[in-house]
């Protein structure tokens, strides 16, 4: 099975949270929560070394969280390279199939023996399959790394997919050149509840990047609002002084429209300082979201 099939129903809400929507920057929300400078944002001339965007997302009623730190290292002339950190866990998913665990969709047919990777072992036990190891997939520059623990699929008369159990961890390489990477780990671990799957999902990683000042913010964690990204919901404008800063609120109601997937959103508030969002809060399907993020120029 490609990563695609088995990960990124997993990966569509955190990567909203972590890549985009979700990103917040304030210098004051209705918590009193200290955000920082965001006159920062006035211009690139702002980008210096020692430039540090520090955030955390969560969702309240305890399905995730995350957290992440980008650093700006070196700055020369128009040029910057920054580093970016990360790492949270998400609980509880329910979007991944069934199916994708079945032998024409896994990463192989588990139960062909020719087919079995080096490195991984099958036993089969009744209508289950159970798979240990290690194997690597490699795509030059890329490569990743998959250990299966106590993975356990078991299938019904049909061959269909009947329940899944045990873990799955990747850990994702990518080089560039010999200063710009990017690696993450992702641990899941699964369990089926009639006819269910769920996925726990706890992740890491780091990268070092090189870009120019005026995608500097476009490539780290600063994004354009766009009432594009609430395609379906109906949202009103206002503006609110947050510190010392005035920043419009966008809030949204209604469902959103997400390629395949639709999401209900509720007293969800953006709160955009000029083009950039910098902070969120409100409910997604029915969990409470919240973002925030910390913004200044350390020595």
């Amino acid at each position: 099975m490609s990563k695609s099939t088995i990960v990124i129903v997993v990966c569509v809400t955190a990567i909203l949270i972590v890549v985009g929507v979700f990103y917040a920057m304030s210098t004051q929300n209705n918590s009193g929560v200290d955000h920082g400078d965001l006159t920062i944002l006035d211009s690139d001339k702002n980008i210096v070394q020692g430039l540090t965007l520090t955030y955390t997302i969560s969702d309240s009623n305890g399905k995730g969280n995350a957290d992440s730190k980008t650093v700006v290292t070196e700055v020369t002339g128009d040029n910057v390279r920054f580093t970016n950190t990360y790492n949270g866990r998400w609980n509880n998913e329910t979007g991944i199939e069934l199916s994708s665990f079945s032998k024409s969709e896994f990463y192989f047919d588990y139960t062909d023996s020719s087919e079995i990777p080096e490195g991984i072992t099958v036993k089969k036990d009744g209508d289950s399959y159970i798979i240990n190891g290690e194997f690597t997939e490699k795509f030059e520059p890329d490569y990743t790394k998959y250990t299966c623990k106590d993975l356990t699929i078991t299938l019904d008369s049909t061959e269909a997919v009947k329940s899944v159990s045990g873990q799955i961890t990747d850990e994702y390489t990518y080089t560039i050149d010999e200063e710009n990477y990017e690696k993450y780990t992702d641990a899941y671990t699964y369990r089926t509840k009639n006819s269910t799957l769920y996925a726990d999902w706890e992740f890491e990683g780091s990268a070092h990047y090189d870009t120019t000042k005026d995608r500097f913010f476009e490539e780290s964690v600063i994004y354009e609002f766009s009432p594009d990204d609430y395609e379906g919901a109906t949202i009103t404008e206002s503006s609110e002084k947050l510190g010392d800063y005035v920043v419009k609120v966008y809030t949204v109601n209604g469902e959103v429209h997400t390629g395949m997937s639709t999401e209900k959103y509720e007293d969800y508030k953006v709160y955009v300082y000029g083009k950039y969002i910098i902070s969120v809060s409100g409910k997604i399907d029915g969990d409470n979201w919240r973002s925030d993020i910390l913004i200044k120029i350390e020595n």
